[in-house]
C-alpha cells in the first residue's frame, strides 16, 4: 500500500527453506514483528506458482472520514479523514456520487499524473457509501462522531485512485462539484478544477479475495 495507507487484509508470499508448522510460523513472525504494529493472522501453504498480487481476483478498499469534525480524538484520528466543513453538506448527492464510479470507466483523471502508467481504464465492481456513529474510546467523554465509510472493490487500482474518488465525491456532497462534472472526468476530460487526493490515513485495505479461497 501507499505511505500511511492501513491495511487488515494484506496477503504476501514467500518460500522458507525449513520444515516448519503454519501455527509455528504464525508465533515466530508475530515475535519479530511484535514492535512493527503489524501481525500475522493466518499463514497458508500454496503452489509454487501461487503470486500474491497477480492472483487476486479482487481487493476491497474502505475509506472512512467525516465532515467538520475538526478535533477528533487520537483513537480515531489516525484512522479517519476529518475533511474541512463547507457551507452545505448533502449526503445523499455524495451517495450518488460515488455510484457514478461502479463499472468499466477511463480513470486518468482520479489517479496521480499518468506518468509510465499505461493502461488507465479499470473496472469497479463495487461502489457504495454508508454512515454510521463510532466512539473514540481513547478520549474523555467521548462523543459519538458521524462516520462516512467508501466501499470500492476492484480487481486493481491505479496510484492514489481510491483517495481521488473520495475527494471528487467529497465535493459533490460540499456542493462544490456536480455529479455531470463527474462523469466528465470519467470520460478523461479535466472537469475538476481543484483536482486533489484524500489523505493517506483514512484509506484501509480490507480484503484480497482469491479464486477458490474462502474470504477471512
Amino acid at each position: 500500500t501507499d505511505s500511511g495507507v492501513h491495511a487488515l487484509g494484506q496477503v504476501v508470499h514467500f518460500e522458507i527453506p525449513a520444515q516448519v508448522s503454519n501455527q509455528r510460523l504464525i508465533s515466530l513472525l508475530n515475535r519479530c514483528l511484535a514492535f512493527e504494529r503489524m501481525q500475522v493472522r493466518n499463514v497458508e501453504s500454496v503452489s509454487m506458482d501461487f503470486h500474491a498480487r497477480f492472483d487476486a481476483t479482487a481487493r476491497v478498499y474502505d475509506y472512512h472520514f467525516c465532515i467538520g469534525a475538526e478535533a477528533l480524538g487520537f483513537g480515531l484520528a489516525q484512522w479517519v479523514w476529518a475533511a474541512p466543513a463547507g457551507r452545505e453538506w448533502h449526503g445523499r448527492r455524495f451517495r450518488a456520487a460515488v455510484r457514478l464510479f461502479q463499472g468499466h470507466h477511463d480513470f486518468t483523471q482520479f489517479t496521480v499524473k499518468p506518468g509510465t502508467q499505461q493502461r488507465l481504464s479499470r473496472n469497479i465492481l463495487t461502489a457504495s457509501a454508508l454512515s454510521c456513529k463510532w466512539t473514540d474510546f481513547l478520549a474523555d467523554l467521548a462523543k459519538p462522531v458521524k462516520i462516512y465509510r467508501v466501499r470500492l472493490v476492484g480487481k486493481g487500482f491505479l496510484r492514489q485512485m481510491v483517495r481521488y474518488i473520495v475527494a471528487a465525491c467529497v465535493e459533490v456532497g460540499k456542493g462544490n462539484l456536480t455529479p455531470d462534472q463527474i462523469s466528465r472526468c470519467l470520460d478523461n476530460h479535466p472537469a475538476w478544477p481543484m483536482r486533489y487526493a484524500a489523505p493517506a490515513h483514512g484509506l484501509l485495505l480490507r480484503q484480497v479475495r482469491y479464486k477458490g479461497v474462502e474470504n477471512r
